[in-house]
């Protein structure tokens, strides 16, 4: 995907100082006004409940969301109540599921009478309502562990078709359609993010997922990613704190590369937290497979990083981030946005998005912007669309965008076990001891993987990221010397380092020297290659070629 032509940081939304003091000195409190805004909020929402059961919209064909009949509106509204504690018992949560199964079994006899953000919506509310009832707010800042799941067959083998229907809509490339069986290559990032957050629930709640549906899935998101970003810094709290108002130290430069609503439309938020998600989700359920080279891994551990570089350096809370004008109606999905954030957030492990505290900033925002009657209105997202009658009307935003801040505010996501780059122990700490064994095409990818990563590594880091290659033995000297040569200064500048840390040698070389002289300097390099080559062994201990 190549790089659009918009690059320009969107204008962030910056809390007033003395909001943002005091909500650092009362956390508690703050998190009182969270619940006390999530309650409200579900209060308005029951509201909203038909007599039998239901939740509907106005219809949307454009958006193929039918509202009258459609299995999407009641099914985010079932998922947001559970989420967010209804009972599993309540009366009301029990209609709402009674009407959904209702409306499941006259849609699965019509010709696409089901769509893809129903039927993953209809999952998720699955796996909410039958998640170990815990209220992860008070215990845990940052999203709920995956929780004990009690299935009852029924419901169970529901799930099982639901997930065999969405399996159906993956086209071949790997990203999801519209539609189940999938017509042609059709697809859309939006589709395709709730399909495999869709799926993750379904594999958590027992449902077999094939592994090549995430292995298509997983390279269709790096395939689709832009090419090329601006560097974002990457911070992380100081002295390992996660409470709000760590102080921030900058870990790490990453290359700001998002995702628009299809390969080569131009970058969104909505768009790239769905990417940011997506990979994680199918990194989660490829890690310690078999076929799932190290080289991918480290492709899929650059791609989140970079995702969520990029949100860091567009953040702004009070629009999607990205060009005026982008695919799918971009300034029409406000709280759609906000919502992919949360999952992003939560999914990866990121507590910060660059400086950004993502939760306590946009948590602050939806407290600003609750409505008197507990519900939440992007209306500057609606007077935005000059196509009137093309989107959600007021009363429709207001179901939607009320969903979408309870789930944000609620942190509804689940966290994954594994997967989440900001969390997982060891994460740069990667097994590359079967690097020898590699094929030439596929031991460059991880040469490039690697070699990337040294470059973005905190100085302090260094040292650890160029032993690295060392534990890709003497095969990675020559692809060293080889880059000696590179265009661009800063890449020369790598792989000498790279080289005279683990040789010791320099040879006269100097990244910044005019080319004549680099490539004197070049040959001696090679000279000393092929010179040493049978003799030279890789001392991982000791970080050194010997």
């Amino acid at each position: 995907m190549t790089t659009p032509a918009y690059n320009a940081p969107m204008r962030p939304r910056l809390l007033p100082a003395a909001a943002l003091l005091a909500i650092l000195s009362v956390a508690p409190a703050f998190q009182a006004a969270v619940d006390g805004a999530i309650a409200r909020g579900v209060a308005w929402l029951r509201r909203r409940q038909l007599p039998d059961g239901g939740f509907d919209i106005r219809p949307l064909p454009m958006f193929h969301v039918e509202g009258q009949g459609s299995l999407g509106p009641p099914a985010l509204a079932l998922y947001t109540l559970r989420a967010c504690g209804a009972p599993r018992e309540d009366p009301d949560v029990r209609r709402g599921f009674q009407r959904l199964r209702e409306r499941y079994d006259s849609l699965r006899k019509q010709r696409q009478g089901l769509d893809n953000y129903g039927v993953s919506l209809a999952i998720l509310a699955l796996e909410a309502h039958y998640a170990a009832e815990e209220d992860p707010g008070a215990k845990d800042r940052y999203g709920a562990s995956p929780a004990a799941r009690r299935m009852p067959e029924a419901d169970l083998d529901w799930m099982r078709e639901l997930t065999r229907w969405l399996l159906e809509a993956q086209v071949k490339r790997g990203g999801f359609s519209y539609w189940s069986p999938a017509q042609g290559s059709s697809y859309d990032h939006s589709n395709s993010q709730f399909s495999l957050l869709a799926l993750k629930a379904a594999s958590r709640s027992g449902v077999e997922i094939p592994k090549a549906a995430w292995r298509r899935a997983l390279e269709h998101f790096l395939d689709t990613q832009e090419d090329r970003g601006p560097p974002a810094g990457r911070f992380e709290p100081e002295g390992g704190g996660e409470g709000y108002g760590s102080r921030l130290r900058e870990v790490a430069k990453d290359e700001a590369r998002g995702w628009g609503y299809v390969n080569r439309a131009p970058a969104t938020g909505s768009m790239t937290a769905g990417g940011v998600s997506s990979l994680v989700i199918c990194r989660s359920e490829l890690l310690g497979t078999s076929g799932y080279p190290a080289a991918l891994d480290l492709k899929a551990v650059k791609g989140i990083r970079d995702g969520l570089a990029w949100l860091g350096l567009r953040f702004d809370l009070e629009q999607n981030p990205g060009p005026p004008g982008a695919q799918a109606l971009r300034e029409l999905w406000h709280y759609y946005w906000l919502y992919g954030l949360e999952r992003a957030g939560v999914l990866s492990g990121a507590t910060f998005l660059g400086r950004h505290d993502w939760y306590l900033e946009g948590a602050t925002f939806l407290l600003d912007g609750q409505r008197d009657d507990g519900s939440w209105l992007g209306q500057a997202a609606l007077d935005a669309v000059p196509w009137k009658g093309a989107g959600p009307d007021p009363s429709t935003a207001n179901f939607l965008d009320t969903c979408f801040a309870l789930l944000f505010l609620k942190r509804a996501t689940f966290r994954v076990d594994r997967g989440a780059v900001a969390t997982e122990a060891g994460a740069d700490a990667l097994d590359l001891g079967g690097a020898a064994d590699l094929d030439e095409a596929a031991f460059g990818n991880l040469f490039d993987a690697v070699f990337h990563r040294y470059r973005r590594a905190a100085p302090a880091d260094a040292a650890a990221r160029a032993g690295d290659f060392v534990r890709l033995g003497t095969r990675a000297l020559p692809l060293l010397v080889l880059r000696l040569d590179a265009a661009e200064e800063e890449e020369r500048a790598a792989a000498f380092e790279i080289l005279r840390r683990t040789t010791g040698a320099t040879l006269g070389y100097d990244p910044a020297a005019p080319a004549e002289a680099r490539a004197a300097a070049v040959a001696a390099w090679e000279e000393w290659w092929f010179a040493n080559r049978a003799r030279l062994k890789a001392d991982p201990g000791a970080g050194r070629f010997l």
